[in-house]
């Protein structure tokens, strides 16, 4: 009961209450979509290389680059979500020494279902043996190169396509007719369009 004024006149309202609670309809929790995630190729979580080292240096990041990765060279960047993962973006340079078959490098992405294994004790063999066509995400290049220099950074990207979800290991084994792979600067994992 409450009292109020209508063109200046008290008058009071009765309302009764029948014990019913009115519906409320609660509103759906907007879908979380994750951000694209920039990744230094140097934060790299464990490697299986020949002679590659971590080289100071002015890349496209600005900051370190993974220096004269070589044909089959593996790297591994942890467990990522591959929920509405769209692509992976590579920043590298290629050094094109005179037509040696460097134009033909591409980097394999793959996603692997690593829980129960220590990765940091597994052997190269191990890994290699995990890399499987059915395991593929996508392919990034063939990577453009330049005469004779390790020092111009391009990006190069590449759709993703599985029907996986949830977290995997991440891994790319870099490819080529020859020798050298080039100078590997960071990835990118991106979620948006």
């Amino acid at each position: 009961v409450w009292d109020s004024l209508e063109n200046g006149n008290p008058y009071s309202e009765v309302y009764t209450y029948d014990g019913t609670e009115p519906e409320v309809t609660e509103e759906p929790e907007p879908t979380a979509v994750p951000e694209d995630k920039k990744i230094e190729f140097e934060s790299y979580i464990k490697s299986w290389v020949t002679d590659a080292v971590i080289k100071e240096g002015s890349g496209a990041s600005g900051g370190k680059d993974v220096d004269s990765t070589r044909n089959g060279d593996i790297f591994y960047f942890g467990e990522q979500l591959l929920d509405d993962l769209k692509a992976i973006e590579q920043i590298t340079a290629v050094r094109n020494r005179d037509g040696d078959g460097n134009d033909n490098i591409t980097a394999v992405w793959y996603a692997v279902d690593v829980s129960g294994m220590d990765v940091s004790d597994a052997s190269k063999t191990d890994i290699q043996a995990l890399l499987t066509n059915d395991s593929v995400i996508c392919t990034v290049g063939p990577f453009a190169t330049v005469t004779n220099n390790w020092t111009t950074f391009l990006s190069n990207s590449a759709k993703v396509t599985t029907t996986k979800t949830g977290t995997y290991g991440l891994f790319v084994k870099l490819n080529t007719g020859n020798k050298y792979c080039g100078n590997q600067d960071y990835i990118t994992l991106k979620y948006t369009d």
